[in-house]
Protein backbone atom coordinates (compact mmCIF):
# COMPACT_ATOMS: atom_id res chain seq x y z
CA UNK A 1 0.00 0.00 0.00
CA UNK A 2 1.32 3.20 -1.09
CA UNK A 3 -1.27 5.74 0.39
CA UNK A 4 -4.01 6.24 2.50
CA UNK A 5 -6.82 8.65 3.05
CA UNK A 6 -9.15 8.45 5.82
CA UNK A 7 -12.37 9.55 6.21
CA UNK A 8 -14.55 10.25 9.53
CA UNK A 9 -18.35 9.25 9.49
CA UNK A 10 -21.17 10.46 11.39
CA UNK A 11 -22.07 8.00 13.70
CA UNK A 12 -23.42 9.85 16.88
CA UNK A 13 -25.65 12.44 16.27
CA UNK A 14 -23.98 15.52 18.48
CA UNK A 15 -20.81 15.23 16.14
CA UNK A 16 -20.40 17.13 13.32
CA UNK A 17 -18.01 15.76 10.79
CA UNK A 18 -17.66 18.37 8.06
CA UNK A 19 -15.04 20.33 9.87
CA UNK A 20 -11.82 18.62 8.26
CA UNK A 21 -9.47 19.28 11.51
CA UNK A 22 -11.85 16.33 13.64
CA UNK A 23 -9.43 13.14 12.14
CA UNK A 24 -5.61 14.12 11.50
CA UNK A 25 -2.96 11.09 10.64
CA UNK A 26 0.24 10.48 9.18
CA UNK A 27 2.01 7.85 8.05
CA UNK A 28 5.95 6.59 7.45
CA UNK A 29 7.28 6.23 4.35
CA UNK A 30 9.68 3.74 2.78
CA UNK A 31 12.79 5.35 2.30
CA UNK A 32 11.51 8.68 2.93
CA UNK A 33 10.39 8.68 7.19
CA UNK A 34 7.10 10.21 8.37
CA UNK A 35 5.34 12.53 6.50
CA UNK A 36 3.27 15.32 8.26
CA UNK A 37 -0.32 15.33 9.26
CA UNK A 38 -2.82 15.24 6.85
CA UNK A 39 -6.65 16.02 7.86
CA UNK A 40 -9.86 14.43 7.42
CA UNK A 41 -10.49 12.86 3.51
CA UNK A 42 -7.00 14.14 2.60
CA UNK A 43 -4.58 11.51 1.01
CA UNK A 44 -1.44 10.71 3.55
CA UNK A 45 1.37 8.62 1.33
CA UNK A 46 2.84 8.58 -2.17
CA UNK A 47 1.33 7.70 -5.49
CA UNK A 48 3.46 5.94 -8.54
CA UNK A 49 6.64 6.11 -6.71
CA UNK A 50 6.57 2.47 -4.88
CA UNK A 51 6.91 3.35 -1.75
CA UNK A 52 4.99 1.44 1.06
CA UNK A 53 2.92 2.75 4.01
CA UNK A 54 5.42 1.59 6.89
CA UNK A 55 3.46 2.66 9.94
CA UNK A 56 0.83 4.67 10.43
CA UNK A 57 -0.17 7.11 13.21
CA UNK A 58 -4.03 8.47 13.69
CA UNK A 59 -4.88 11.74 15.94
CA UNK A 60 -8.61 13.13 17.00
CA UNK A 61 -8.55 16.31 17.53
CA UNK A 62 -12.24 16.70 19.65
CA UNK A 63 -12.08 15.90 23.10
CA UNK A 64 -14.04 12.63 24.35
CA UNK A 65 -13.68 11.60 20.94
CA UNK A 66 -11.03 8.20 20.40
CA UNK A 67 -9.67 6.44 17.63
CA UNK A 68 -8.63 3.06 18.10
CA UNK A 69 -6.90 1.11 14.15
CA UNK A 70 -5.09 -1.62 13.96
CA UNK A 71 -2.74 -2.41 10.59
CA UNK A 72 -2.25 -5.96 8.67
CA UNK A 73 1.58 -6.87 7.97
CA UNK A 74 1.64 -9.41 4.99
CA UNK A 75 2.23 -12.53 6.16
CA UNK A 76 1.94 -11.89 9.32
CA UNK A 77 -1.57 -10.69 10.17
CA UNK A 78 -3.57 -7.99 11.93
CA UNK A 79 -1.68 -6.35 14.63
CA UNK A 80 -2.87 -5.38 17.58
CA UNK A 81 -5.11 -2.72 18.40
CA UNK A 82 -3.42 0.85 19.12
CA UNK A 83 -5.39 3.96 19.88
CA UNK A 84 -5.23 7.83 18.96
CA UNK A 85 -1.86 8.97 18.44
CA UNK A 86 0.16 6.02 18.65
CA UNK A 87 2.48 4.30 15.86
CA UNK A 88 1.13 1.18 14.18
CA UNK A 89 3.07 -0.75 11.86
CA UNK A 90 2.01 -1.61 8.80
CA UNK A 91 5.32 -3.38 7.80
CA UNK A 92 8.31 -4.81 9.40
CA UNK A 93 12.28 -4.06 8.03
CA UNK A 94 11.99 -6.71 5.65
CA UNK A 95 15.83 -6.08 4.65
CA UNK A 96 16.60 -7.05 8.00
CA UNK A 97 14.45 -9.58 8.26
CA UNK A 98 15.22 -11.73 5.09
CA UNK A 99 19.01 -11.41 5.86
CA UNK A 100 18.38 -13.01 9.35
CA UNK A 101 16.67 -15.72 7.75
CA UNK A 102 18.74 -16.23 4.62
CA UNK A 103 21.91 -16.56 7.62
CA UNK A 104 19.59 -19.19 9.17
CA UNK A 105 18.98 -21.12 6.11
CA UNK A 106 22.69 -20.95 5.67
CA UNK A 107 24.09 -21.77 8.53
CA UNK A 108 21.45 -23.81 11.00
CA UNK A 109 19.68 -27.29 10.11
CA UNK A 110 15.87 -27.71 10.87
CA UNK A 111 16.23 -29.92 13.18
CA UNK A 112 18.38 -27.32 15.55
CA UNK A 113 16.15 -25.43 18.25
CA UNK A 114 16.30 -21.43 17.37
CA UNK A 115 15.92 -19.22 20.35
CA UNK A 116 15.57 -15.54 19.26
CA UNK A 117 15.32 -12.42 21.14
CA UNK A 118 15.32 -9.80 18.63
CA UNK A 119 12.50 -7.86 19.31
CA UNK A 120 9.48 -7.36 17.23
CA UNK A 121 11.20 -9.13 14.70
CA UNK A 122 11.97 -12.46 16.20
CA UNK A 123 8.46 -12.85 16.50
CA UNK A 124 7.80 -12.52 13.20
CA UNK A 125 10.77 -15.33 12.38
CA UNK A 126 9.37 -17.49 14.58
CA UNK A 127 6.09 -17.24 12.42
CA UNK A 128 8.21 -17.42 9.31
CA UNK A 129 10.73 -19.59 9.88
CA UNK A 130 7.94 -21.84 11.62
CA UNK A 131 6.18 -22.11 8.26
CA UNK A 132 9.35 -23.33 6.98
CA UNK A 133 9.64 -26.28 8.62
CA UNK A 134 12.54 -24.35 11.18
CA UNK A 135 12.18 -24.61 15.07
CA UNK A 136 12.36 -21.40 16.48
CA UNK A 137 11.14 -19.24 19.68
CA UNK A 138 11.04 -16.34 20.88
CA UNK A 139 12.39 -15.84 24.00
CA UNK A 140 12.44 -12.29 24.61
CA UNK A 141 13.89 -11.13 27.56
CA UNK A 142 13.82 -14.32 29.27
CA UNK A 143 17.33 -14.57 30.10
CA UNK A 144 17.34 -10.58 31.85
CA UNK A 145 14.12 -11.83 33.82
CA UNK A 146 15.75 -14.79 35.01
CA UNK A 147 18.76 -12.63 35.83
CA UNK A 148 16.50 -10.08 37.68
CA UNK A 149 14.91 -13.54 39.68
CA UNK A 150 18.01 -15.01 40.99
CA UNK A 151 19.42 -11.24 42.24
CA UNK A 152 15.79 -11.40 44.20
CA UNK A 153 15.42 -7.48 41.84
CA UNK A 154 12.73 -5.43 42.59
CA UNK A 155 13.02 -2.95 40.81
CA UNK A 156 14.62 -2.83 37.08
CA UNK A 157 18.36 -2.61 37.21
CA UNK A 158 20.58 -3.15 34.79
CA UNK A 159 22.99 -6.29 33.81
CA UNK A 160 26.42 -6.37 32.96
CA UNK A 161 27.06 -7.46 29.52
CA UNK A 162 23.24 -6.81 28.58
CA UNK A 163 21.12 -3.90 27.16
CA UNK A 164 17.99 -3.73 29.52
CA UNK A 165 15.99 -1.34 28.16
CA UNK A 166 13.91 -1.38 31.39
CA UNK A 167 16.83 0.06 33.87
CA UNK A 168 16.03 3.26 31.99
CA UNK A 169 20.25 3.38 31.08
CA UNK A 170 20.31 2.91 27.47
CA UNK A 171 23.52 2.23 26.87
CA UNK A 172 24.61 -0.81 25.40
CA UNK A 173 27.52 -2.75 27.14
CA UNK A 174 31.04 -3.43 25.68
CA UNK A 175 32.05 -6.43 28.06
CA UNK A 176 31.67 -9.12 25.56
CA UNK A 177 33.72 -7.08 22.48
CA UNK A 178 36.80 -8.59 23.24
CA UNK A 179 35.58 -12.36 24.63
CA UNK A 180 37.24 -14.90 22.28
CA UNK A 181 34.26 -17.79 23.41
CA UNK A 182 31.31 -15.20 22.69
CA UNK A 183 33.03 -13.92 18.74
CA UNK A 184 33.88 -17.32 18.05
CA UNK A 185 30.21 -18.75 19.04
CA UNK A 186 28.85 -15.87 16.42
CA UNK A 187 27.67 -17.90 13.49
CA UNK A 188 27.11 -15.01 11.03
CA UNK A 189 27.16 -11.27 11.19
CA UNK A 190 24.06 -10.31 9.50
CA UNK A 191 23.96 -6.17 9.67
CA UNK A 192 26.82 -4.23 10.46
Amino acid sequence: MQAIQVILLKKEKNIKVDKKDILSYSTYIQDIGWGGNVKNGEQSGTVGLSKAIQSIKVSTNLSGLGVEYTTHIPNIGWQSYVSSGKESKANSDPKRIEAIKNSIRSNVEKDTLILGALGPTASILASQLCDEGYQFVDIGHIDVEYMWYLRHAILRETIEGKYVNESGVKTCSDVYDNDSTYINSIIDRVLS
